[in-house]
């Protein structure tokens, strides 16, 4: 079976937010931490299991480098 991530409205406005706080920090690290978050989605897409559900039966990847 194929899974899709999808990314709510607000959850792509605080990826870009994230995004933008962290290349404020040190360029080029805003550019890794969408990187890792491009990364979290393809795994998540391809084993969803691997992930706990979180709330209602959505699924949360956390990523290690990035709070």
């Amino acid at each position: 079976m194929s899974w899709r991530v999808s990314i709510r409205a607000g959850a792509e406005a605080d990826l870009r937010e994230a995004y933008e706080w962290y290349e404020r920090q040190r360029p080029g690290l805003g550019e890794a931490f969408l990187a890792a978050a491009a990364d979290a989605f393809v795994r998540l897409e391809k084993d969803p299991e691997t992930c706990p559900v979180y709330y209602r039966g959505l699924r949360r990847m956390m990523l290690s480098r990035f709070p």
